[in-house]
C-alpha cells in the first residue's frame, strides 16, 4: 500500500539505477481493486452471505507483493552497495510516516468505541492501542496485539521494512538461480509453517499463521518481477485482472481449505505474483489512469476505515429494507466516500506535515 513511481528502461535481469517520478497507473489500479475485494469479502462475511476465503486472504497477501515491488522499485538502488545512516533513517522515517498516521487516528477511533460499549476499566483496551498505534505490535503476534480491522497485514509489512535495506544490500545485481533457490526454499519454509499451525486449534492456529516466515515468498516474489525488463503492453492490464479474479473467488469453485491444499496455496500465490507482474508492465491512458489514480488513493484509507462504513450502511440498511446486492452498493458508495474524507483530512495534511518536518531535518 505505498505510494508508486516508475523507473525508465531497464536492461533485462538487472536492477535499474536510476527512477523517474512517474506513477505506476498499474500498481495503483491493482491495489485499489485488491482494497475493494477486502471490503466486499468483510462486507459478505459480516452481513451473514457466506465467506469466500479466497476473496478475504489473497488479496491481501497481493498487498505483499505490491509492497515489496514498488519499495524495491523506489529504493533498492540506494541499498544495493552500502546502508548509509542518511538513506536508511528517510527510508524508515517515510515508510512510518506513510502508514503510522491513519492507522494511529483508527486505532483511537477503535478503543474509544470499545470504551462507549464497555466503560468500565479495561486495560486490554489501552494496551492495544498502544501496540497497534505505535507499531509495536508488528513485533509479536500481529492479529493478536492490534485493534483494528485489517492491522495484522501492516504489522507483517512493518516488520518487511526493517529488513529491506540488508535484503537490498544482499540481492544480486544479476539474475541468477540462487535467487530461485531461495525462492524455492522460502516456499518450502512457508508450507511447513502452514502445516504444522493448522494442527493448532482455529483460534490460535490464525495468530500463529499471520508470521513473517508465512509472507516471505510473497515479499521475494515482488522483488524478483523488477528484474525482468518492463515491457508495457495494453493487454496486461486485462490479464492482471484475470489472475486477481481467479485467485479471489477460486474458494467459489473449490470447497478445499486453502492452506490445507500446499499445491492450491502456491497456485494462487503465483496468480498473486502474476497480477502484480502484469500490472507493473500494463499500459494505461486517459480515463483508465484516472480511475487508477483515485481508487490507489483510496485504497489505504478503505483497508482501514470499511468496517465503520459497514457498521454505518447496516443501520441505514434495515431502515431502507436493503440486501443484497442494492445494499453492497450503498455500502460501497459509503466506504469510497469515508475513504476519500480520511484521505483529504489525515492523509494528505499529515504527509505533508511530515514530508516538511523531514525535509527541515535534511537541510
Amino acid at each position: 500500500m505505498s505510494d508508486t513511481t516508475a523507473h525508465p528502461e531497464q536492461t533485462a535481469t538487472s536492477i535499474p539505477q536510476a527512477r523517474q517520478a512517474a506513477r505506476i497507473h498499474g500498481l495503483d489500479l491493482l491495489r485499489g481493486v485488491c482494497a475493494i475485494f477486502v471490503a466486499t469479502y468483510h462486507f459478505m462475511l459480516w452481513q451473514g452471505y457466506g465467506e469466500v476465503e479466497s476473496l478475504g486472504t489473497f488479496p491481501v497477501y497481493t498487498f505483499f507483493v505490491l509492497s515489496a515491488l514498488t519499495i524495491s522499485h523506489i529504493y533498492q538502488h540506494k541499498f544495493s552497495e552500502v546502508i548509509s545512516k542518511r538513506d536508511l533513517y528517510v527510508f524508515l522515517y517515510k515508510r512510518m510516516s506513510r502508514v503510522l498516521p491513519l492507522l494511529a487516528i483508527v486505532a483511537l477511533v477503535m478503543a474509544l468505541l470499545r470504551v462507549a460499549v464497555k466503560p468500565e476499566f479495561d486495560i486490554d483496551v489501552i494496551t492495544r492501542f498502544i501496540m497497534t498505534a505505535t507499531g509495536a505490535f508488528a513485533f509479536h503476534m500481529p492479529a493478536l496485539m492490534s485493534n483494528t480491522i485489517g492491522a495484522w497485514s501492516l504489522g507483517i509489512e512493518f516488520v518487511f521494512y526493517i529488513l529491506f535495506p540488508i535484503v537490498a544490500l544482499l540481492m544480486p545485481k544479476q539474475l541468477n538461480a540462487k535467487l530461485f533457490l531461495i525462492f524455492g526454499a522460502l516456499v518450502l519454509l512457508q508450507l511447513a509453517s502452514i502445516h504444522k499451525v493448522l494442527a493448532f486449534e482455529p483460534e490460535f492456529a490464525w495468530y500463529s499463521f499471520v508470521m513473517p516466515v508465512t509472507f516471505a515468498p510473497f515479499f521475494l516474489g515482488g522483488m524478483l518481477i523488477l528484474y525482468f525488463k518492463k515491457r508495457e503492453q495494453r493487454g496486461f492490464a486485462l490479464a492482471a485482472m484475470v489472475c486477481l479474479c481467479v485467485m479471489s473467488f477460486c474458494s467459489l469453485i473449490t470447497p478445499v481449505q486453502i492452506g490445507k491444499d500446499p499445491v492450491l496455496f502456491t497456485a494462487l500465490m503465483g496468480l498473486s505474483i502474476a497480477a502484480v507482474y502484469f500490472s507493473y508492465n500494463c499500459k494505461l491512458s486517459g480515463i483508465g489512469e484516472k480511475i487508477a489514480h483515485e481508487v490507489g488513493r483510496l485504497s489505504y484509507p478503505l483497508y482501514l476505515t470499511h468496517w465503520f462504513s459497514f457498521q454505518l450502511v447496516s443501520k441505514l440498511g434495515g431502515h431502507l429494507a436493503l440486501e443484497g446486492v442494492a445494499l453492497w452498493v450503498v455500502f460501497f458508495g459509503v466506504a469510497m466516500c469515508v475513504a476519500h474524507v480520511a484521505n483529504i483530512l489525515c492523509e494528505m495534511p499529515m504527509q505533508r506535515y511530515l514530508n516538511g518536518r523531514l525535509r527541515q531535518r535534511s537541510g
